[in-house]
């Protein structure tokens, strides 16, 4: 969007503001007039400026001079301030346009594309500098508005580690709904089930990120993150690259306090409507009874210390009390 700026002019009558307009009703800004005539040392009166430059604009006029003081002693050269962001990450310049006048000794000097760039050298401004833009804006400079000539690397952000389980790591004792929407107490899905070679866990190491650079080339570092490592437990292995948990045996898979855990034997107090049917990969080992309607499967051993209330067992091989 173009930018409205201003500039001095001079002839016998004395010295003016040149206004040039591109169209909108904010674009000029008194302050920054008043901060531009007050760094040169020209007198002006405030109250007369501030009410003809309000003519202008409303004018509509594309252009327009207003008469601010005497004549112009000595041609003022183009000029531009620095600004650095506070974060470090930008610098930029604001350019003001040499005076011009009816007389060509009050014409003022452009500055140098080289005196810009030691300029930027002797404020330590030496990364991210816009050497192109820097060329491309003296070819065609751009007159009270703010250009880039140099801009930072912003650090690139890590990730700390994560850990995804590949099992149900809470495990509660709900019924299981039939297709049919009737409701089965007797497999109540209070195992997790794993086999040998299956994966558990797998772990997504922490991102460190990259540093960044501000424009004066000191290094940002990126937030620290925190890794993970698994815990060696029983029956799990780590793979190969040390990134994934694997079951060593079939059986049931626990988490507890961030240990992953496989057991080939499951133990359970009593078989009844508080654990359901019990199906399991390795063995069981039921220290009471198994009531009435319930059923205990494993492809390993079974073994009730209680009694077998006319409940089916089915097992590679059985040691039970005798069936009440």
């Amino acid at each position: 969007m173009a930018k409205g700026y201003f500039q001095l002019f001079s002839n016998q009558q004395g010295a003016y503001l040149r206004i040039v307009r591109a169209g909108g009703s904010d674009e000029i800004d008194i302050q920054e007039i008043m901060a531009y005539l007050d760094n040169l040392g020209i007198y002006y009166d405030l109250q007369y400026l501030n009410k003809n430059l309000g003519i202008v604009i409303n004018s509509g006029d594309a252009e327009a001079l207003i008469l601010i003081s005497g004549q112009l002693t000595a041609p003022v050269n183009e000029t531009y301030t620095l600004t650095v962001q506070p974060d470090k990450m930008t610098a930029t310049v604001r350019f003001y346009p040499p005076s011009y006048g009816d007389d060509p000794t009050m014409a003022g000097k452009r500055i140098a594309q080289t005196e810009l760039m030691r300029d930027l050298a002797f404020h330590k401004i030496i990364y991210g500098v816009k050497n192109e833009e820097i060329k491309a804006f003296f070819a065609a400079p751009r007159y009270a508005v703010d250009f880039v000539v140099a801009e930072g690397k912003a650090p690139r952000q890590g990730s700390n580690a994560s850990i995804e389980y590949l099992f149900a790591t809470q495990l509660s004792s709900k019924p299981t709904l039939n297709e049919d929407g009737s409701v089965d107490f007797f497999h109540l899905n209070n195992i997790s089930h794993c086999r040998a070679g299956q994966e558990l866990a797998r772990l997504t190491p922490e991102d460190r990120g990259d540093p960044g650079t501000n424009v004066y080339g000191e290094s940002l570092p990126p937030h620290a993150v925190k890794g993970l490592a698994f815990r060696r437990s029983k029956n799990v292995s780590f793979s190969e690259d040390k990134l994934s948990l694997i079951a060593d045996v079939d059986g049931h898979v626990t988490f507890v306090d961030g240990n992953v855990f496989v057991a080939n034997v499951y133990s359970v107090e009593n078989v009844n409507s508080a654990t359901g049917n019990i199906e399991f990969e390795g063995s069981v080992v039921v220290l009471g009874n198994v009531y009435t309607n319930f059923s205990v499967k494993a492809k390993g051993n079974i073994e009730v210390r209680g009694v077998v209330e006319g409940a089916a067992q089915k097992a590679a091989a059985t040691s039970s009390s005798p069936v009440a």
